[in-house]
């Protein structure tokens, strides 16, 4: 467990979808973009910090928050080209 979450990931966005280059708990590889908590935290400046994504506006009819997964949680930091062009994030879900 990473910060006590049940799931960590190191995802790169690309062709609409992201893909990880390493996760732990999540057991897949990538996901379209429609279900991406990153897409959105790609659009902040460094951090983006959800304490409950049932009650964002931003997530709270997403696939991954009212499906099976029920995820709540979000924490992710951006990772930038050297240019400072947005790639993906380090994230942490539960």
């Amino acid at each position: 467990m990473l910060c006590r979450t049940s799931i960590a990931v190191v995802n790169f966005i690309g062709d609409g979808r992201q893909f990880f280059k390493a996760e732990v708990g999540l057991g897949i590889r990538e996901t379209p973009l429609e279900k991406a908590f990153c897409a959105t935290a790609l659009l902040e400046d460094a951090f983006l910090e959800v304490a409950d994504a049932s009650t964002d506006p931003r997530f709270a009819g997403n696939p991954l928050v009212v499906g099976e997964s029920h995820l709540r949680f979000y924490a992710g930091a951006l990772l930038k080209t050297e240019d400072g062009l947005p790639i993906g994030t380090v994230c942490m879900l539960d």
